[in-house]
């Protein structure tokens, strides 16, 4: 697996994990039941059986491909992110790119709070998520999402900016975020580059991300919005 420097440990296969690395990435897969994406686990993975002990091979569906980055931010601790948040944030909502609040908070958090669950209120993780952003910059609502700033901003004084805060801390240190040719918002690996392919293996909770170099290198999980719960898989291009 690729390292969050970008480069290749060539002593491993590239699904194998490194288990030197010193960096914390906190995983979008998960135990329990309860507490799963399922991108694909509506069928069985199958490890097809291969001459070479270096090549994992897996049958999955190819849905998309990575167009444009924002590369991970440099780390640094919770107190000092906000402002490496705020341009993350920044980026997301550019105007060439469409995207809603909640898609892009759930994006950005794994849809998970800051202790790793599931989020099962969607509303209030997004109210969270407009009282962080106000604290930063209290005209963002109405300067990025004009039809619904009054809403945001008057659910969000009874909110917690903290969690939400964290949970983006959380989730997105050495990660970078992504836009695809289809325009779908997700957060990935570190060292993803444009033309990477987004695919989801059989029997997945996540999406992954592959490079095509001689065969096929695994570079690491992903969130990619409108694709956690399998919603577009039977639509995809088969691959093993």
């Amino acid at each position: 697996m690729e390292n969050t420097t970008g480069e290749l440990p060539l002593r491993f296969p590239s699904w194998a994990p490194d288990w030197s690395q010193k960096d914390v990435v906190y995983p979008f897969m998960a135990f329990g039941q309860c507490n799963k994406h399922s991108a694909g686990t509506f069928r069985r993975m199958e490890i097809i059986p291969t001459s070479n002990p270096n090549i994992l091979s897996l049958n999955g569906v190819m849905i998309d491909e990575v167009a444009e980055i924002l590369p991970p931010h440099s780390f640094k601790d919770l107190d000092s992110s906000g402002p490496d948040l705020k341009h993350l944030v920044q980026w997301c909502c550019h105007p060439k790119f469409t995207t809603t609040p909640l898609a892009l908070v759930k994006t950005l958090t794994g849809d998970r709070d800051a202790r790793g669950v599931l989020i099962t209120d969607p509303r209030q993780h997004l109210t969270d998520f407009c009282a962080f952003l106000q604290d930063l910059d209290p005209e963002w609502p109405n300067r990025t999402w004009r039809g619904e700033a009054q809403e945001l901003s008057e659910s969000s004084r009874e909110a917690n900016p903290d969690r939400a805060k964290e949970a983006l801390w959380r989730y997105t240190c050495y990660r970078s975020v992504f836009f695809t040719k289809e325009g779908r918002l997700g957060l990935g690996p570190g060292p993803i580059r444009e033309g990477d392919k987004v695919v989801v293996f059989w029997g997945s909770q996540v999406p992954s991300v592959v490079r095509e170099k001689k065969g096929w290198w695994f570079l690491g999980e992903c969130y990619v919005d409108r694709v956690m719960e399998g919603e577009v898989v039977e639509t995809g291009l088969e691959l093993r």
